[in-house]
């Protein structure tokens, strides 16, 4: 019995280097994506691919610092708006501590460089305590020569500068005990003035009898119950310097 002989197939193959496809080794265009077989040109290939690839990549640091360096300036813009306006706000904070400070330094020169004569408007005679408009008002007695005297000083100017003296307040007027000599319509108000020591509570001017210096007193009007005429008395009584400066602070700071 004869054998039959089996035909093998001795077609060697080659793996494309481009697409790593096999294709009949005896061609030497690869079929399938066209590209010849040279070691030498793939070799090249691979070097345009490697070269390709590190543009890709040094274009993306690039892009990436691009971005970076975007941040960073908008950051630094960010930043310098922000010390321009601490800057800013810094200067117009100073310039209000500023102002209040000369406001305040004004102020308290003005009324330490203030006197008496700044406030003739509100000074009146002996004989007028008595016969002001207003339903209650204060009146302060006192000597430019009495060393107590100048301690109230800033506490009255305080006052009279106020919003209080007027007659939606409290008036305080001034009487100055060292013209009250040339105020007064007898020598028998001066010794009263003078001499003696008690208060009168009633309606008289001559009645009141001043003692030290400084003083103050609270005039209001009132009723009385079987006279229907309006009429005035001393209703509080402040001598020295504590107390006259308590008197104007209970209306001063609404105790």
């Amino acid at each position: 019995m004869s054998k039959k002989k089996t035909k093998h197939n001795t077609t060697k193959n080659q793996k494309c280097l481009y697409c790593k496809k096999w294709f009949d080794e005896k061609l030497s265009v690869c079929p399938f994506c066209g590209k010849e077989q040279n070691v030498d040109e793939y070799n090249l290939y691979l070097l345009e691919l490697e070269d390709k690839r590190k543009k890709a990549l040094e274009q993306n640091v690039t892009n990436n610092q691009k971005v970076q360096t975007v941040k960073d300036k908008e950051s630094i813009r960010k930043r310098n708006e922000k010390i321009t306006f601490l800057i800013f706000l810094s200067a117009f904070l100073s310039l209000i501590l500023l102002s209040v400070g000369l406001a305040i330094r004004n102020n308290f020169s003005n009324k330490l460089s203030a006197d008496y004569d700044d406030y003739k408007q509100y000074e009146i005679s002996y004989k007028q305590i008595m016969r002001q408009s207003e339903d209650e008002y204060f009146v302060y007695f006192y000597s430019e020569t009495c060393t107590a005297c100048e301690q109230v000083k800033t506490t009255i100017f305080q006052y009279l500068s106020s919003d209080l003296n007027s007659t939606a307040g409290r008036k305080l007027y001034l009487v100055n005990m060292d013209k009250t000599v040339d105020m007064i319509a007898s020598k028998e108000d001066e010794v009263n003035i003078l001499d003696v020591t008690n208060v009168d509570y009633n309606k008289n001017y001559d009645a009141i009898k001043i003692y030290n210096f400084p003083c103050l007193i609270d005039i209001a009007s009132f009723t009385d119950e079987t006279d229907a005429d309006v009429d005035r008395k001393v209703m509080a009584y402040y001598e020295g310097v504590s107390k006259v400066k308590n008197g104007l602070q209970l209306v001063m700071y609404g105790i």
